[in-house]
C-alpha cells in the first residue's frame, strides 16, 4: 500500500517529468542572446588584438589574478571584459569561448601551448 504522504511528491515528480517534453534540446549557448544583433562569426572577425590576447591568456590557463596584473586592471574589470567578450561571441563561459576561438581559427592551438610554456 502506498504511503499517502508521498502522493503529492509523486504527483509533482510526474508533472515535472511530463514537462520535460517541452524543454528545448538546443543549449542556451547556441541561441542568439537578447539584444545581440551581430552574428558571432562577424563579431569574431572584428576582434581587437587585446581581445585575442585575452582569449589566448584564458586558453593558456592563466588565472584571473595573473591576467588582471598583466593588464594593470582589477580582477573585477577583467571579469567584466571576459563577460562582455563572451556575450559578443554568444558563448556561455570561458571554456566555450576557447572552443569557439579554436573552431574559428582565432586562436592557434600551438599558440596556447607556447604561452603556457613561457609562463613557467
Amino acid at each position: 500500500m502506498a504511503n499517502p504522504a508521498l502522493s503529492p511528491v509523486i504527483a509533482r515528480a510526474t508533472t515535472q517529468i511530463e514537462s520535460l517534453d517541452s524543454i528545448d534540446p538546443e543549449p542556451a549557448s547556441k541561441k542568439p542572446r537578447a539584444g545581440h544583433s551581430v552574428d558571432p562569426e562577424t563579431a569574431a572577425k572584428g576582434l581587437t588584438t587585446e581581445a585575442k590576447s585575452l582569449i589566448a591568456s584564458i586558453a593558456a590557463g592563466e588565472s584571473h589574478e595573473e591576467m588582471a596584473a598583466a593588464r594593470a586592471i582589477s580582477e573585477q574589470a577583467l571579469a567584466s571584459e571576459i563577460a562582455q567578450l563572451c556575450r559578443k561571441m554568444s558563448v556561455a563561459n570561458e571554456f566555450e569561448l576557447i572552443l569557439f576561438s579554436l573552431a574559428k581559427h582565432l586562436l592557434d592551438a600551438a599558440e596556447t601551448h607556447t604561452e603556457a610554456g613561457s609562463q613557467a
